[in-house]
């Protein structure tokens, strides 16, 4: 009799919990941010040499 009534007590923890755990709330989808397509991430974090105004030659065909 106490194994009948341990296994119903356990059953119903288990059946409690299923219906608690598994209501009927919908949860609406959380939304998004987007950023437009022709906004360009702006970087801080690097730091690029100044330009000199110096134009680039070509080294690979023994140039003077």
């Amino acid at each position: 009799m106490l194994r009948r009534l341990v296994v119903l007590l356990v059953l119903g923890l288990l059946v409690i919990s299923l219906w608690a755990g598994c209501g009927g709330q919908k949860e609406e989808p959380a939304m998004e941010e987007t950023t437009p397509a022709t906004e360009q991430p702006t970087t801080t974090d690097t730091v690029t040499a100044p330009d000199t105004g110096a134009a680039m030659t070509d080294t690979t065909k023994g140039g003077s």
